[in-house]
């Protein structure tokens, strides 16, 4: 297996990294787990 390879940006679509448009990936992450379907779905269940 090649990390060099599988890890390139290029298979990003160039896009640059989430902390440089402001958000970082925690809160990207964080988003989208608690605006998921089955989060939701989950919130009367407890």
């Amino acid at each position: 297996m090649n990390w060099e390879k599988l890890l390139n940006n290029t298979r990003l679509g160039g896009r640059p990294p989430k902390s440089e448009l402001g958000r970082s990936p925690f809160h990207s992450d964080h988003d989208k787990v608690v605006f998921s379907g089955a989060f939701r779905r989950l919130a009367r269940k407890t």
